[in-house]
């Protein structure tokens, strides 16, 4: 058994040698990868805690990108990470599927507002998204 799991000796090579490539394939893909990945790279050092809540909220926000769900609010306590994935992460995502997509975050403070979009900025800004 290798640490990839039951693979054959040949996809474990190959998973081994093309790790940048899975890892890319799983961000471009699973939205809730994309959202721990977003927080690692705005928080360096600072342990993202996935949940359960995280993997709803990606659902939610995923069937809103599929357009399955026209209308969504998030009601959570705060620091439940919704602002990160829904003002910066979500945007992203869309951003690198469509960059045609127009998207408005809207937000009761200006100082939240910025930053949001800063965060946002840096994350499509950085080397791993491009």
């Amino acid at each position: 058994m290798t640490i990839y799991g039951k693979l054959s000796s040949e996809q474990a090579d190959w998973l081994s040698q093309n790790q940048k490539l899975v890892l890319s394939e799983v961000l471009r893909s699973y939205f809730k990868w994309f959202i721990a990945k977003c927080f690692n790279a705005l928080h360096p050092g600072t342990r993202f805690m996935p949940n359960w809540h995280i993997e709803a909220i990606a659902w939610k926000l995923e069937q809103v990108r599929c357009g399955r769900i026209r209308r969504l609010i998030i009601t959570l306590p705060p620091r439940s990470a919704k602002s990160h994935a829904a003002s910066v992460a979500f945007p992203a995502f869309i951003h690198g599927h469509d960059p045609s997509k127009k998207i408005i975050a809207v937000s009761y403070a200006q100082g939240l507002a910025a930053t949001l979009h800063n965060d946002y900025r840096s994350v499509i800004s950085s080397t791993w998204y491009r």
